[in-house]
């Protein structure tokens, strides 16, 4: 199984459909396109819905088993996008996850053009994975129609991540999103209680005699035999120590020119 592949879902799918219902080579040609669609659309996925490989992966666990369900939750997303304003709550057919993704309270979205992107590319996920029921179905027709839309879908993700990165490189979408993930780290705090001790040194350079004791005292402070909980503490001094550096860079490339 390809790598790019994030659920083996749709390929046992494939793998399993009926050959006395369909011709071996629609099976063939519908695992080309797939694998086709997956590559693609799996990196725009993890980047315009902030996911990491795994998350992507159980998204793609929870879709909907049964076609009625996918289509309502198409028809749900595609209401969503063409509405005059964002909804405040989630639309029945919808499901929570999918709905967690997009919402206004989740999202991390900053413009319009990222937030459509995000419905495009999960009506593409949800259209593809569509394709792939018909297929064990026997339903061909259905079954081509769904990757059709899938690939329109995904091309119209693209258009809208290239009007947002037109501002922003993908990278740094990507970036905002892990930004948001990181507050979510216990060690933020720490980090950020280490970077007051920082900053109060770069205002009294007295405070330490240089990078090693700065770090020794940060670990002191909120290594492990502090009195914080082990998932907040520090366990290597080598974390204070990258900091610094880090900090330092940062503040030359924000230092006006003299």
């Amino acid at each position: 199984m390809p790598e790019t592949f994030p659920d083996g879902r749709i390929l046992d799918k494939i793998e399993d459909h009926d050959h006395q219902k369909l011709d071996v080579c629609i099976g063939c040609l519908m695992d080309d396109q797939i694998e086709l669609f997956w590559h693609s659309a799996a990196p725009l996925a993890q980047a315009l819905l902030f996911l990491e490989k795994q998350d992507l992966h159980a998204l793609i666990q929870t879709l909907p088993l049964e076609p009625d369900e996918a289509e309502a939750q198409i028809d749900a997303l595609q209401d969503i996008e063409h509405a005059d304003e964002f909804p405040d709550s989630k639309p029945q057919a919808l499901g929570q996850q999918l709905w967690n993704l997009v919402s206004n309270e989740h999202s991390h979205c900053y413009s319009h053009s990222e937030r459509l992107g995000q419905i495009e590319i999960l009506t593409a996920i949800l259209s593809m994975d569509l394709a792939a029921q018909y297929l064990q179905s026997g339903n061909v027709p259905s079954c081509f129609a769904s990757c059709s839309r899938a690939h329109m879908h995904l091309g119209m993700a693209f258009i809208q991540a290239g009007s947002s990165y037109a501002k922003d490189s993908l990278r740094a979408i990507a970036k905002r999103g892990g930004d948001a993930k990181v507050k979510q780290d216990p060690k933020q705090r720490t980090k950020d209680q280490a970077k007051e001790y920082w900053m109060r040194w770069q205002e009294n350079p007295s405070l330490y005699s240089g990078p090693e004791a700065y770090a020794k005292d940060m670990m002191n402070k909120f290594g492990p035999e502090s009195d914080l909980p082990p998932e907040q503490a520090i366990q290597n001094i080598e974390s204070p120590r990258r900091w610094t550096r880090q900090w330092k860079a940062q503040s030359n490339t924000t230092e006006p020119a003299g």
